[in-house]
């Protein structure tokens, strides 16, 4: 049986070739819950795309959630609907939270969801 669920790998191509946002694109940063990367958010392109993968532990198949920076502002997106954990809120002062769901919890189409939010917020119409 295949799953459905994406890897790393998989949002990073959908991010830099199917949706050609390679420029705006920060990269995947860690998995919070064990091992964020830190990186330079003040030199970032305007606009920028961060991923992040929550999984609070290593048994957890995890929940892909993104920021996304524009006008200066940092904006949570969990498909969920969630607040971010406290390492992200360390990592991006003064951020906001959007409180919209996109997805029930007892579906797995975190992944996916975050890409069709990137998109829509930064695709060319």
């Amino acid at each position: 049986m295949t799953s459905d669920i994406l890897d790393n790998h998989e949002i990073d191509w959908f991010i830099r070739k199917d949706l050609n946002l390679s420029g705006k694109y920060g990269g995947i940063y860690g998995v919070v819950g064990s091992d964020i990367r830190p990186f330079n958010k003040a030199t970032c392109e305007e606009p920028s795309i961060y991923v992040f993968l929550l999984q609070p532990d290593e048994n957890s198949t995890g929940h892909w959630v993104c920021v996304l920076k524009r006008n200066k502002n940092f904006i949570y997106y969990d498909p969920f609907g969630s607040i971010p954990p406290r390492i992200i809120f360390e990592e991006f002062p003064n951020l906001g939270v959007s409180s919209n769901v996109y997805q029930r919890l007892s579906e797995d189409d975190c992944g996916i969801i975050c890409l069709r939010i990137i998109e829509k917020k930064f695709s060319k119409n």
